[in-house]
């Protein structure tokens, strides 16, 4: 699927390339420090500036809303 190939893609250049790790365990550690980054703080143009959990928790809340 193209959009795991670019979602690999940018955690290899921007975490794992970027870095110069001195232990396994902190090799290991760093996709979930940069998956919790790129979820929560990392804000996108298309979401009007938001991250995608507060996107998506937003539209949850309208649901309920609605409901």
């Amino acid at each position: 699927n193209i959009s795991i190939g670019q979602l690999c893609r940018a955690l290899r250049f921007d975490r794992i390339y970027m870095s110069c790790y001195t232990r396994v365990m902190v090799l290991i550690k760093a996709p979930i420090i940069w998956f919790n980054w790129y979820n929560n703080d990392r804000k996108y143009t298309s979401l009007d500036k938001q991250a995608p959990n507060d996107a998506n928790y937003r539209k949850i809340d309208d649901l309920n809303l609605v409901i």
